[in-house]
């Protein structure tokens, strides 16, 4: 088995995605740096800009760090406050179009 197709470790994002959770994800989000990367986002229902802020930046380093990073089980709800922050869900490796 390569390093590419080692199962992701999961982290379930809460349903709200704002200033409240984010140091929880965020502690969560650095005991996992360097482990390929999985976030379900399927109970999510809120997602705040800061919350955004920090999904990209972790994307961004799981990017940099060489390791997959994905974004699973988003609803419409995500997707669309995504979009409407102006970010292409694309960035956030969305149903397993992931990066490595």
């Amino acid at each position: 088995m390569t390093e590419s197709t080692m199962a992701a470790e999961v982290i379930k994002l809460p349903e709200v995605l704002d200033l409240n959770a984010l140091e929880a994800l965020h502690t969560e989000l650095l005991s996992k740096r360097g482990v390929h990367l999985e976030l379900d986002a399927s109970a999510v229902s809120g997602l705040g800009a800061q919350g955004l802020q920090l999904l990209l930046s972790a994307s961004e380093t799981w990017r940099l760090d060489q390791k997959s990073f994905t974004v699973s089980g988003a609803g419409d709800e995500f997707v669309s406050a995504v979009s409407m922050m102006g970010v292409d869900a694309d960035v956030l490796c969305l149903d397993g179009e992931e990066h490595e």
